[in-house]
């Protein structure tokens, strides 16, 4: 794994490239951005840490030229600045096609370093999307489960399907780490095809036992905008004797700028079968108040950077608190994402948020796990 370092202050740099070793990574660093811009493109790393703190640097002017060269690394900003700044930070560079990691803040700790680095693989090269098609063929992808809460009852009503790679060699790779890589490879409605038939499969067991949570998949846009998908969905979902209600397709906010007349076609036209269909990490993208009022959705999910921060940040706060009225006003449901304490459920059921998920009340889990915790849930 390559590591990439900028930052103004030598010492800094030393530490990093002391927490690399112990995390098994191969590293370079500079205090020059044009160095650090030049070693970016021709040493292609996996990770690239910036300091936002640079004299005579804008940062968001780094991020654009980043994106502008393409770069394909996961970038961890790294800072002494509130979180709430960096967040923004994060945000800004996603929104330009980045792919943006955790934020490290200053000063970091070994935890927190190994943290921003864990779940992560190599990104570049095409031996990775042969691999990658190779893993959908030899049934090496498997699917995870997180359920979603009613905040007042505590009862599961819904589970989300989440993507895994059980890579012989590297262990369990999450979907950040390849999604992208199937998306730019080709290879996106291939794999959104596998999550379907096997999400639809669980669900389908699930079934057989007397529990139908609703069932939450995360579609690529382009796999969205596709002609024949609303046609391969219907065809799955009676294949494995599910009804349309019990599925709920969540599309992130930020694609929503992509094709917005073709997103509303699609949206429509799956609405009008009975689908449910809900934005996700809502909040972090750039859709418009009038594109959102035009779009047929049922659910809007509120990003985890917000709820994260519900408690000690008053931007925080007015972010849920507007993000609620305006579903109120648009007749849609809310579903919090990122819950990871009881005063946090709480805070948010009290404020007229209905639906949570998160470590609060569960980690994904494998399926045979997902089905114990969905049974003792509707006893």
């Amino acid at each position: 794994m390559r590591l990439l370092a900028m930052d103004d202050e030598p010492m800094m740099l030393r530490f990093v490239e002391r927490l690399a070793v112990q995390t098994g990574a191969e590293s370079r660093t500079t205090t020059d951005p044009p160095v650090f811009l030049r070693i970016a493109h021709e040493w292609a790393p996996d990770f690239v840490l910036i300091d936002l703190q640079m004299p005579n640097l804008d940062g968001l002017q780094l991020l654009r030229e980043l994106a502008c060269r393409r770069c394909s690394a996961t970038i961890v900003l790294m800072s002494a600045f509130e979180p709430m700044v960096l967040e923004t930070m994060r945000r800004i560079g996603t929104s330009f096609g980045l792919s943006m990691g955790d934020v490290l803040q200053k000063p970091m700790t070994v935890a927190s370093f190994a943290r921003a680095l864990a779940h992560k693989m190599p990104t570049s090269g095409l031996s990775r999307i042969d691999a990658l098609s190779q893993a959908i063929d030899r049934g090496e992808l498997v699917l995870h489960w997180q359920p979603i809460v009613d905040l007042t009852s505590k009862q599961i009503t819904g589970m989300e399907a989440l993507c895994r790679w059980q890579h012989p060699d590297l262990g369990l790779v999450y979907p950040d780490s390849f999604v992208p890589l199937a998306e730019t490879g080709g290879l996106g409605q291939r794999l959104s095809a596998w999550v379907l038939d096997q999400a639809f499969a669980q669900a389908a067991i699930w079934s057989c036992y007397g529990v139908r949570p609703t069932i939450s998949i995360n579609v690529s846009p382009e796999t969205f905008e596709a002609t024949e998908f609303a046609d391969v969905l219907e065809a799955q979902r009676i294949e494995h004797g599910l009804t349309a209600d019990q599925i709920c397709l969540e599309l992130t906010e930020a694609s929503t700028a992509r094709n917005p007349t073709r997103l509303r076609e699609t949206m429509t036209h799956l609405r009008q079968a009975n689908y449910r269909v809900a934005l996700d990490h809502f909040g972090t993208g750039s859709s418009t108040l009038q594109l959102i009022e035009s779009l047929p959705c049922t659910e809007l999910k509120i990003d985890k950077s917000f709820v994260l921060h519900l408690m000690d940040s008053e931007d925080a706060t007015a972010i849920v608190r507007a993000i609620l009225a305006l579903a109120s006003a648009l007749n849609v449901q809310v579903i919090a994402e990122g819950i990871e304490s009881d005063e946090v459920a709480c805070t948010l059921q009290a404020s007229g948020c209905r639906l949570g998920q998160g470590y609060w009340f569960a980690r994904p889990m494998p399926a045979a796990s997902a089905t114990v915790l969905l049974r003792r849930s509707a006893a």
